[in-house]
């Protein structure tokens, strides 16, 4: 009983064994994309994955693949780009990081989560080394709410860095110089909402209480880095607009005024300062080179849109003079307007596509920016910058395209394999797979077809003995199981042709000797033979190639049925 058991157990193992192949060899496809972006980066970008086993594709403006990968949850991939517009795809949320910022440091930035919010409960934050030339590098959390829980993790050692505590406006700032903090992927936890500086420059714009980047409550940090003082900019995006702006720690008033809608107010700063701007109707927050320094300040950031988003239709941007503001447009035909808010001078209109952008020279001033449809809006100067892009994530609802097939060869005979070639193109979220659907007019039988190289798929049919018509058509999933079908294509097969009966030769009949002449009477003549026709030739015996499946399962069993037993009445007559 012990040796059934044991060959029972070997054909269960056999069967599982078969099985995961095909299931293993079913997954081999790439996980699905969808989450789709678009950014610019000066020079390089670092992606930060908020899930396991993400997957992402990036492609330069001409479509080209720049990387593609998997990336766990609190991992980066530094991606050393060339200066230019990008897509990105992923299969769940993410955030990236334009720039350089690992080598090109001196930068500032605060961190956005993956819903594109500068405030969260769960945010990722690459920490630079810090410029050894400069001082007062610092990382920060600020708190919005009472007993705020706070943990910052190393992600690659899962070392906790700093736990603790915060109350409304209160924050934790660690100096940079010490190394365990410097060039770190950081993973910031909290049962309240936080946001989270990297303070290496001034540069970047500041959060809401509400994760938004217009609003009501901001908390921000100036000091001297790098030129000796930072610029505090209030940004008006409503008329009649009441601003005040305090020390954070000492609640001494530093300023309290009235903005109208694009007006501007600013405060400058020599030594570190924790700062609250409040206001009773929605306005944006800077800390950024504007009045101190009116031309050419290394550095980079993203405006808000008066709904406080990095992409939308009105902007308002403060700008330094011999820098550039790009506007990159996120669909086809948007039509954008760029005006002086100083002068009202209207400075440039026209028309963008999707991932084109208009980049014009600045001067020392406050633009204006609307259009039709979303944009994004970036001022600056030089490419030493880094700041997190705005996220608009695009889902693919549109199938793939499937070319027109081609089959070798163009009339088939029966037993023939005919061999099928197609293109199928997916730009937005790949191809996962493409099925072959073929018929003889009785059953419809699927193969999955094989990639051969660029956007080719192909499969191989083989045509039955007895078929007369090859009926296919083509079926394609991108990686999002968005799905196309093709009309169907009937092929005409040509039975193989039945060898040609030999006839069976007659024999011929024996001359009759001539008689030797004589008085009798002439002979009558002999009747000619007849010939019997040939039996037809058997039909060959051939087997369809299901038929020897099944055969050879049955023996397989039968094989394995009688060693059973075998051993069976072995066992029971010992």
């Amino acid at each position: 009983m012990k040796k059934i058991k044991r060959i029972c157990i070997l054909s269960i193992t056999l069967l599982l064994l078969l099985l995961v192949s095909a299931m293993s060899a079913q997954s081999e496809t790439a996980p699905p994309t969808g989450l789709n972006s678009l950014f610019y980066t000066p020079n390089g970008t670092i992606l930060l994955s908020y899930s396991n086993n993400t997957y992402f594709v990036v492609k330069d403006s001409l479509g080209v693949i720049s990387w593609n990968g998997t990336l766990d949850k609190g991992t980066i991939m530094q991606l050393p780009l060339e200066a230019g517009i990008y897509s990105v795809s992923a299969s769940k949320p993410y955030t990236l990081l334009v720039g350089a910022p690992q080598t090109e440091s001196v930068v500032g930035y605060f961190a956005i989560d993956a819903n594109g919010k500068g405030t969260s409960k769960d945010l990722y934050s690459y920490i630079p080394p810090p410029d050894p030339l400069y001082a007062g590098n610092r990382f920060i959390i600020f708190s919005y709410e009472e007993d705020t829980n706070v943990t910052v993790t190393d992600v690659n050692t899962d070392a906790v860095l700093w736990q603790g505590i915060l109350n409304e406006s209160q924050h934790f700032s660690q100096d940079l110089n010490n190394s365990t903090w410097q060039n770190k992927t950081v993973h910031v936890e909290c049962n309240k909402p936080v946001s989270a500086l990297c303070y290496l420059d001034q540069g970047f714009i500041v959060p809401s209480s509400t994760g938004l980047f217009t609003g009501n409550l901001f908390y921000a940090f100036a000091s001297n880095i790098t030129n000796g003082n930072n610029d505090l900019n209030v940004i008006g995006y409503h008329d009649n607009t009441e601003i005040t702006i305090t020390n954070t720690i000492s609640q001494a008033l530093i300023w309290n005024g009235t903005l109208h809608t694009g007006e501007v107010h600013s405060e400058v700063f020599a030594k570190p300062t924790y700062l609250t701007v409040e206001s009773n109707q929605s306005v944006a927050v800077t800390v950024d080179p504007y009045p101190t320094w009116p031309i050419m300040y290394q550095a980079a950031l993203y405006a808000s849109d008066v709904n406080g988003n990095f992409i939308g239709n009105q902007f308002f941007a403060t700008a330094r003079g011999g820098g550039y503001l790009r506007i990159l447009a996120y669909a086809n035909d948007t039509n954008v307007s760029v005006t002086d808010q100083t002068t009202s001078t209207l400075l440039w209109n026209g028309t963008l596509n999707r991932m084109e952008s208009y980049t014009g020279p600045t001067s020392h001033t406050v633009y204006k920016i609307t259009s039709d449809k979303y944009v994004s809006v970036l001022e600056g100067y030089g490419g030493w910058s880094s700041a997190f892009a705005p996220l608009y994530y695009t889902i693919d609802t549109q199938p793939p395209t499937i070319g027109t097939p081609i089959h070798v060869p163009q009339n088939p005979t029966a037993t023939q394999d005919v061999q099928v070639n197609v293109d199928v193109i997916d730009d937005m979220s790949g191809v996962q797979m493409v099925i072959l659907s073929h018929s003889d007019d009785t059953l419809w039988q699927n193969i999955t077809m094989t990639w051969s190289g660029g956007n080719t798929y192909t499969a191989n049919i083989t045509t039955l003995p007895s078929q007369t018509q090859l009926k296919y058509k083509l079926i394609a999933y991108d990686n999002l199981n968005n799905t196309a079908t093709s009309s169907q294509t009937t092929l005409t097969v040509t039975p193989q042709p039945s060898p040609t009966p030999s006839p069976t030769p007659s024999s011929s009949p024996s001359p009759t000797p001539s008689p030797s002449p004589t008085s009798s009477p002439s002979p009558s003549p002999s009747p000619s033979p007849s010939i019997s026709p040939s039996a037809p030739p058997s039909k060959p015996f051939t087997m369809e190639p299901f038929s020897v499946l099944f055969i050879v399962a049955g023996i397989v069993i039968v094989a394995l049925v009688a060693m059973g037993l075998r051993l069976y009445f072995k066992k029971r007559n010992q």
